[in-house]
């Protein structure tokens, strides 16, 4: 089964564009193609909600909410020294 990193601006567009951005239809395409495994970076989702915070938008905030809340968010492995 593939595996999906998202990034930043496919984020923002699933953010402002829901349902019908171009980002939403194509993560709709890969879940169809039995993508399930579906995520992000810890730094975008920082950089997503980071960006709502400086709209003092709530409604922005709850969007970025709703799409991080069905993400796995991915930070990078210390490698041992």
């Amino acid at each position: 089964m593939p595996g999906y990193l998202l990034d930043t601006s496919i984020l923002s567009d699933l953010v402002r564009h829901p349902r019908n951005g171009t980002a939403a239809g194509q993560l709709a395409l890969a879940r169809a193609h039995g993508g399930q495994d579906i995520s992000t970076s810890i730094i975008a989702a920082a950089e997503l909600c980071y960006g709502a915070a400086k709209q003092g938008s709530t409604r922005l905030a709850r969007q970025v909410e709703t799409i991080l809340g069905r993400l796995t968010c991915c930070r990078s492995r210390r490698r041992p020294t």
